[in-house]
């Protein structure tokens, strides 16, 4: 018989990052309910996580903030690719992302077709810039 090999760090990691993108699609499921819509999940991951009753589909994206030593969120990236997969092209596949960094009250809904040319998206920080306008803009998945 043959024994599976200890749990290293890697598969430690791994399933840190599992539980954390599980987090982030109930966190943001109760966030669509509470205004109205009926998400679906979707558990053949295939780039897809949520499918709104009108056919629109959303992927998740979580992250952990960077933090000033004041506590105030500094910076939080996430890639648009997944796992080794870093393509340009998820805009395909889906119609929206929600972007929401952990612990944060504040989510980012944005068109795929907006960041179709991006490999990353990092919150802005300023009023002034273009994806400010969509901080809890939910009303576009109507």
């Amino acid at each position: 018989m043959q024994l599976l090999p200890p749990i290293t760090y890697a598969r430690e990691y791994f399933m840190d990052n599992i539980a954390t993108g599980v987090a982030a699609e109930l966190r943001i499921m109760s966030e669509l309910v509470i205004r109205g819509f009926n998400p679906a999940k979707s558990y053949m991951d295939k780039g897809v996580d949520l499918i709104l009753e009108n056919g629109k589909k959303i992927q998740i994206k979580s992250a952990n903030p960077q933090r000033s030593q004041q506590g105030r969120l500094n910076r939080c990236t996430f890639s648009l690719g997944r796992g080794n997969n870093k393509k340009k092209d998820g805009y395909k596949f889906v119609d929206y992302y929600i972007f929401w960094a952990i612990g944060s009250k504040d989510f980012w809904v944005i068109s795929a077709h907006v960041l179709k040319n991006k490999s990353c998206f990092t919150i802005p920080k300023r009023v002034s810039s273009k994806y400010y306008i969509y901080k809890n803009n939910w009303e576009q998945l109507k």
